[in-house]
C-alpha cells in the first residue's frame, strides 16, 4: 500500500480497504475498553457484597436493654418568646418557650 520509494496510492479499493481496517480496528478497540469497564464495575460489585457481608455479621441483631444508657426525646414547638401565647396553649408549650 505505501512505500518509502514510491508514494502512497489511495485511490479506489485501497482507500475502502484501509477504511474497513480502520473501522474494525476502532470496534475492537471499543469492545476491549466496555469489557475492562465492565469487568472493573464486576470487581466493584463483588468488594461491595463482601462488605454488606462482613457489616451486617457484626449487628446482633438485638438492641441491648441492660448495662445501656436510656434516652427518649420529645418534640416542641417554637415562638419566639415575644409572640403572644395564648391561653389555649397547652402548658408544656407555654413552659417551653417562657
Amino acid at each position: 500500500m505505501d512505500s518509502r520509494i514510491m508514494a502512497a496510492d489511495l485511490t479506489g479499493g485501497n482507500r475502502e480497504l484501509l477504511q474497513t481496517l480502520a473501522i474494525e480496528a476502532s470496534t475492537v478497540l471499543e469492545n476491549a475498553r466496555l469489557l475492562l469497564e465492565e469487568r472493573t464495575k464486576q470487581r466493584m460489585e463483588e468488594e461491595l457484597q463482601l462488605a454488606r457481608t462482613i457489616q451486617q455479621s457484626l449487628f446482633t441483631g438485638k438492641t441491648p436493654t441492660e448495662g445501656w444508657m436510656a434516652a427518649s426525646a420529645g418534640s416542641v414547638a417554637f415562638a419566639p418568646k415575644w409572640a403572644a401565647i395564648t391561653m389555649t396553649s397547652p402548658p408544656s408549650i407555654r413552659a417551653a418557650i417562657a
